[in-house]
C-alpha cells in the first residue's frame, strides 16, 4: 500500500509504482516540499499539474510515458525526473540548461543530485560582460575549443567606439 501524497514520503518507496498522469501529480506534489527552496514563509514553490508534466514532456525535460492503449503511464524514472526539473528550475536554471544537466545521466546519478549528493555547475553559453554605466559589453571569455581541432575559432572583435 502507497502512503498518501499528503503524508511526508520517501521517494525510493516509489521505485516499483506505475502512475496515471494525475497520480504521478500527487505524488511529486507530495514529495516536492521535501526537495525545493523554501519561500520567506517557508513554503516551497509552487506544484505541479497535469497539463505541466505534458509541457515538460514536449520540451523534452521528461521522458516520454509509457503507453497502455490510450492511457499514459509514468514510473519511477518520471518522477524522478520530475522532481529534478521543479528543483532545477527553483535554484534558476533554465530549461535548455536542465534538458543537457540530465541528458544520458544514471539513475544513482539523478538521485544524487536531488539529494544535494553532488551538484552541477553550468557556465553560461555566451556569458555578457557588464560596463561601470550598466551597459553590455563584448563577452570577456575565451572561445571553447571546436570538436574540429584544425578548426580555430576567431576572438570576439574588440569594440572600436
Amino acid at each position: 500500500m502507497e502512503p498518501s501524497p499528503l503524508q511526508p514520503a520517501s521517494l525510493q518507496q516509489y521505485e516499483e509504482s506505475i502512475f496515471g498522469l494525475q497520480e504521478l501529480v500527487d505524488v511529486a506534489n507530495g514529495l516536492l516540499p521535501a526537495y525545493l527552496p523554501k519561500d520567506a514563509a517557508g513554503r516551497a514553490a509552487d506544484d505541479v499539474n497535469p497539463r505541466l508534466v505534458r509541457f515538460y514532456t514536449t520540451e523534452g525535460l521528461l521522458p516520454e510515458p509509457h503507453k497502455e492503449g490510450r492511457e499514459a503511464r509514468y514510473v519511477y524514472d518520471h518522477l524522478l525526473a520530475l522532481l529534478l526539473v521543479r528543483k532545477l528550475m527553483a535554484e534558476g536554471f533554465g530549461s535548455a540548461a536542465i534538458r543537457k544537466a540530465l541528458s544520458g545521466r544514471q539513475r544513482s546519478e539523478l538521485e544524487a543530485l536531488l539529494q544535494d549528493e553532488v551538484r552541477i555547475e553550468l557556465a553560461p553559453s555566451q556569458p555578457v560582460a557588464r560596463t561601470v554605466e550598466g551597459a553590455t559589453a563584448a563577452p570577456a571569455f575565451e572561445p571553447a575549443p571546436s570538436k574540429a581541432p584544425s578548426l580555430a575559432a576567431a576572438p570576439p572583435k574588440a569594440d572600436s567606439s
